[in-house]
């Protein structure tokens, strides 16, 4: 199934999203690397590092996609697609008895580097992300891992591309309160 990618201009940059390319390692090698310590706290689906970025480029796993968004040859923002519900997910979300088949989920994880984030760019990643959902059949879009409470700029984000807070939890590692939030794709 082919995506194309979207080329978006904002304030006279030009900025391309699409998907991660196996060609794309070294780009995302760096990517990892300019993560700030702030954006590494909140954001932990996996670890950054060279080893990883050549893992997630080789991978074939058909349940991953992710998205990038890249400014003058360097990746600058990064979305995690997984096409099913994560374990953790699973159990908080029929918790709260909002019962999801597995196959009309997808969990997303995104990031923005912090010199490039309040721009518009996260916004433009996740119209791109819906859409790759959407066109993976998919019914709705949720958080890996929920949103830290507190992270009052994540959470407005999030609602502003309409997600709906489902639930308040204890995160039982780093001891914070999160939000699990979610977008049912067919009520736009």
């Amino acid at each position: 199934m082919y995506i194309k990618q979207s080329k978006i201009i904002i304030n006279n940059e030009k900025y391309i999203v699409r998907l991660l390319k196996s060609k794309d390692e070294q780009m995302l090698v760096d990517f990892f690397l300019n993560l700030s310590d702030d954006v590494k706290k909140k954001y932990s689906p996996h670890s950054f590092d060279c080893k990883t970025a050549v893992e997630i480029c080789k991978q074939e796993d058909k349940r991953y996609k992710r998205v990038i968004c890249v400014y003058k040859g360097a990746i600058i923002g990064y979305c995690i697609m997984y096409f099913k519900l994560r374990k953790w997910e699973n159990m908080r979300y029929d918790k709260a008895k909002m019962f999801m088949n597995n196959d009309d989920v997808c969990t997303i994880a995104p990031c923005v580097l912090a010199d490039f984030q309040h721009r518009g760019i996260g916004s433009e990643m996740f119209r791109y992300v819906y859409n790759v959902a959407k066109l993976h059949n998919k019914k709705n879009i949720i958080l890996w891992g929920g949103v830290v409470v507190k992270n009052h700029e994540a959470v407005n984000y999030y609602k502003k591309m309409n997600l709906k807070i489902l639930n308040k939890w204890l995160h039982p590692l780093s001891r914070v309160m999160c939000y699990d939030m979610y977008l049912n794709i067919q009520e736009g």
